[in-house]
């Protein structure tokens, strides 16, 4: 009779185990497949975004055009220098929250090279130095 009950005992731990590692591994496969078609879905919308996303405006580089662009934005030039290909910014005052535009409007007119921004008053106003390599003209 111990046998008997020790035998049922051992099947029931057997089976209850078995049970709780199926639910485990279940809540497992179930997290992966939502991680991965999370990561699918984000995949999808941005190759969407990228496909349907408008070229940027070239424009040809003017000093005149510059300043408006840096006046627009509440920026002050410190001093512009024109080597070759290339042109050096040395920005002062650029808030923080203007740098992500600054670097927009400044690639219409070429590709930065270099940019350096410190804020060495902690109070979000930057000095910044630009290199800029402008557009060949077509």
């Amino acid at each position: 009779m111990e046998q008997i009950l020790t035998r049922r005992l051992l099947i029931l731990a057997a089976v209850g185990t078995f049970a709780v590692l199926a639910v485990f591994f279940v809540q497992k496969y179930l997290q992966t497949v939502n991680a991965v078609n999370a990561a699918h879905n984000a995949y999808k919308r941005f190759l969407f975004l990228f496909q349907n996303a408008e070229p940027i405006k070239r424009e040809t580089f003017s000093e005149a055009k510059l300043r408006a662009v840096l006046r627009k934005l509440g920026v002050k030039l410190r001093s512009y220098a024109k080597r070759g290909n290339e042109v050096v910014l040395e920005l002062t005052e650029v808030r923080a929250e203007k740098l992500p535009l600054l670097v927009a409007e400044l690639e219409k007119f070429g590709q930065v090279v270099e940019m350096r921004a410190v804020d060495n008053t902690g109070e979000g106003n930057f000095y910044a130095k630009v290199v800029l390599r402008l557009h060949s003209p077509a």
